[in-house]
């Protein structure tokens, strides 16, 4: 069980001002690792997005939806369920997503017109990266609170996870 405390303190390294965040991980009570991730300090993520990289990342748990509706709702932010390409990417958004409940994700089995059986991102990116639980896949695809993956029905309601790539230049 991942246990994450938050604290912010501030890098400056050239001209790049940053933030860690430090989180820290209890594993069998006897064992402490400490992580850090830099961000820029000045991020262009929407409130209640936070950003990762290039990426600004939601996590919504208090409403659930079916993986098409949760689908939808991260289109209409400019977005798409999340996808993951490392290793690094999901340990990342696993501690930081702090909910205790199962989220959709933008994984899914593709169907089209020769029913291709295959998998793919909502956001249309390659699949590269997997994180399957034992005796998976086979539908729309979940994230347990561990990280791990599981295919759902897609009418099940989940919370979900959106991603959206941040906004680094306003054109007017």
């Amino acid at each position: 069980m991942l246990d994450p405390w938050i604290g912010f303190s501030t890098l400056v390294r050239g001209n790049e001002k940053c933030k860690f965040v430090w989180l820290f991980f209890s594993l069998l009570k006897t064992f402490s690792i400490y992580r850090c991730f830099m961000f820029p300090a000045d991020s262009h993520c929407d409130n209640g997005y936070l950003l990762y990289r290039d990426f600004c990342y939601h996590f919504e748990t208090e409403t659930v939806k079916s993986w098409q509706d949760a689908e939808d709702h991260c289109t209409s932010e400019q977005g798409h369920l999340v996808s993951f390409h490392s290793e690094e990417e999901l340990s990342f958004l696993t501690v930081v997503q702090q909910a205790k409940s199962d989220v959709w994700i933008g994984l899914r089995r593709k169907v089209g017109p020769k029913l291709d059986f295959g998998w793919g991102w909502t956001d249309k990116t390659s699949v590269g990266y997997v994180n399957w639980a034992p005796g998976e896949p086979n539908n729309c695809v979940e994230m347990y609170d561990d990280g791990r993956w599981n295919d759902n029905n897609c009418l099940q309601k989940r919370g979900f996870a959106c991603r959206h790539r941040q906004c680094k230049d306003f054109v007017i």
